[in-house]
C-alpha cells in the first residue's frame, strides 16, 4: 500500500490506515475487537475514496474520449472544407498562369531581392560565425586561465604545507636544543 501511495501520491487518503496498522505492532498481543473494527472502517473508507477516484478518472477518460471525437468531426469537416478550397484555388491557379508576362517582371525582381538578401545572409551568418569563434576562444582562454589559478592554487597549499612543516620541524630543534 505504501508504494501505491507513494506512485499515486495519495499519501491523505492512506494515511489513517498506515497510523492504525502502526498502533496494532505497537500493542503487539493487545489487540481488542474496537481497534479491528476501526482498522476495518478505515479500510473500507479506503476503498470507498479509491472507488470514488476511480470513477471520476473513468468519467473523466469518458470525457476525453467524447472530446477526442469531436475534435475528429470538427477536424474531418475542415479537412473536407480544404479539400474544396484546393479545388478552386487549383482553378483560380489556371487562370492566373494565363498572366505569365506580368508575373515574369514581378520574379525577376524577387529574384533581385532574394539575391540581395542571400548576400545579406551571407553576411550575418559570417559575422555570427566569427562571434562564435571569438567566444569560443574567449571561453577557452578563460578555462586556461582557471586551471593555471587551481594550479598556482595547489603550488602554494603545497609551499605553505612545507613551510609548516619546517616551523614545526625548528620548534622542535629549538626545544630539543633549549630542553624547553
Amino acid at each position: 500500500m505504501i508504494q501505491i501511495a507513494t506512485a499515486t501520491g495519495s499519501h491523505k487518503i492512506y494515511a489513517p490506515v498506515f497510523a492504525s496498522f502502526a498502533q496494532l505492532a505497537t500493542r503487539e498481543k493487545q489487540i481488542d475487537d474496537s481497534a479491528l473494527e476501526r482498522v476495518a472502517q478505515l479500510i473500507e473508507t479506503l476503498r470507498e475514496k479509491v472507488q470514488e477516484a476511480y470513477n471520476a478518472f473513468a468519467e473523466a477518460d469518458a470525457e476525453a474520449v467524447q472530446a477526442f471525437n469531436d475534435q475528429k468531426e470538427r477536424l474531418e469537416n475542415n479537412l473536407a472544407r480544404l479539400e474544396a478550397q484546393r479545388a478552386r484555388l487549383e482553378r483560380e491557379v489556371d487562370e492566373l498562369s494565363q498572366c505569365i508576362g506580368t508575373q515574369s517582371a514581378i520574379a525577376q525582381t524577387a529574384a533581385n531581392k532574394l539575391h540581395r538578401n542571400q548576400q545579406l545572409w551571407d553576411q550575418a551568418k559570417g559575422l555570427c560565425y566569427t562571434f562564435d569563434q571569438e567566444y569560443n576562444y574567449a571561453t577557452q582562454t578563460r578555462r586556461q586561465e582557471l586551471q593555471l589559478v587551481a594550479e598556482l592554487e595547489a603550488l602554494v597549499e603545497r609551499r605553505f604545507a612545507q613551510v609548516e612543516d619546517e616551523n614545526a620541524q625548528r620548534r622542535v630543534d629549538i626545544q630539543d636544543a633549549t630542553g624547553f
